[in-house]
């Protein structure tokens, strides 16, 4: 059985996605939640943080992979050496596709 995301860990997709947000033009979104499905290989995920457009969202199933400007999963602390991206230090600004993030306004996961 999978453990459900740690509040930490929702924190921070909440985060980034703000930060994200106040970043974005025209009909693009950062969003945490919703499915993403790639039909053709038939793949279905859930990311911690997407963006896409605003109107792709408007969908009775899952969201075409295909539509999405950017995909970001929060790493948790327990995978953290064998996933997380080690090119900056906490408290750097980071750039995420076309965009960035301030490390200093997300939380740092504790023990």
């Amino acid at each position: 059985m999978m453990m459900s995301p740690s509040g930490t860990r929702e924190l921070i997709a909440m985060r980034v996605a703000r930060q994200l947000n106040q970043q974005l033009d025209g009909d693009l979104v950062a969003h945490t939640g919703g499915d993403v499905e790639h039909p053709g290989l038939g793949i279905l995920r859930r990311p911690d943080v997407v963006v896409l457009p605003e109107s792709a969202m408007d969908t009775p199933g899952s969201w075409e992979a295909s539509l999405l400007e950017l995909v970001g999963e929060v790493v948790s602390p327990s995978d953290f050496a064998n996933r997380a991206r080690h090119d900056y230090t906490f408290g750097d600004k980071v750039s995420v596709g076309r965009w960035h993030l301030d490390s200093r306004e997300l939380p740092p996961y504790r023990q």
